[in-house]
This record gives structure tokens, sequence and C-alpha cells, in this order.
């Protein structure tokens, strides 16, 4: 069953869809700083592919999907293809442990935010990961704890790549907001 979009603009922002715009306010409560649909990424395959969401300050692509599979080969493929800081000169494999993650954002799931993580290696999801928020002081960040990302991404970007800063799993679900129509 193909799912149609209804396009919603929110924070003055067009938005393809309304889970898209939902993405955005959930991220806005949690103090994430987000672009949307910032640059067109080449992918493996040679194709480009512009994905929905950056988010600059932890390194992570969010990319929305529903609950649904439709249209997730490229997704996948945007995992192999940012598995290395943009900064990294020799490619996906040159800077290990210093990657940008690739998250699958679904529709909520009783007025909770929803995901799954994509392994770079092999575009699988990762059950394990979990969203954190960074318990030092000056930070705050939230992040999603993948494969290789035990400690806060933001501190790990921006400060010299200590990432061995700890933080609070929120085990019991993070609201979803909706955007105001």
């Amino acid at each position: 069953m193909e799912i149609n979009p209804v396009p919603v603009t929110y924070v003055g922002v067009r938005f393809r869809s309304t889970l898209e715009a939902d993405w955005a306010a959930t991220l806005d409560s949690l103090g994430i700083v987000w672009q949307y649909e910032p640059e067109a990424v080449r992918l493996p395959s040679g194709e480009t592919y512009r994905p929905d969401f950056y988010l600059p300050r932890i390194a992570t692509w969010l990319e929305v999907k529903g609950p649904h599979e439709q249209r997730l080969g490229k997704t996948l493929e945007l995992a192999e293809a940012v598995f290395h800081f943009p900064s990294c000169p020799g490619g996906s494999m040159c800077c290990p442990g210093e990657y940008q993650l690739v998250v699958v954002g679904r529709a909520p799931e009783r007025g909770l935010m929803t995901w799954d993580l994509l392994d770079q290696i092999g575009g699988e999801p990762w059950e394990d990961g979990t969203f954190q928020q960074c318990t030092h002081s000056d930070c705050g960040a939230w992040w999603w704890c993948g494969l290789g990302s035990y400690g806060c991404r933001a501190h790990r970007r921006h400060q010299g790549g200590d990432d061995d800063l700890g933080g609070n799993g929120w085990l019991d679900g993070v609201p979803f907001v909706r955007a105001p129509k």
C-alpha cells in the first residue's frame, strides 16, 4: 500500500510530509539543531540523494520513513556513504570510530519517538541503540548511541574527539511532539 504524504509548513519550512514536520517539532522540543534537506549526498551507486534532516551538532542524518519499508534502499546506501566525517580525506574507512550516524525516524508509537539505527557496514538496522542525553554540565546534547558511539556525539564532534562522556539513556521513551497545524 502506497502512503501519500501531506505537505505541511512548520517554523517557515515547507516539509514534504506531516511526519517530517512532526519530527522537526520533536527535535526542537529536545533542543536538537536540524537542517532540512541541506545537501545532496553522492551514494556508492553513483546516484545523488537528499536526506531529510542533518543534525550538525551530533553528526547524524535522520531519514523519516514512517512505519513502512518503502524507499528504504537509498537510506541503507546513505549509511554506507557517510561512514566518516566529511573532513576525512581518505574515504569511508579512513577514520574508524569517527562517522556520521544514520537514523530512520518512524511514526510514533503510543505518543513516543520511534526509530531504527542503521549499521554503516551492511546497512542493517542496529537494534541495541539508545537515545541519550549528555550528563556534562555545559552540554546536555541528545544523541543516538549506535555502533562505535558510546559517548556524547556532540563532544566527539566539537571538542577534539572526547566521546568518553557518558549519558543517561531515556529508557521509558521520548515524547513525540506534533507540529502545530
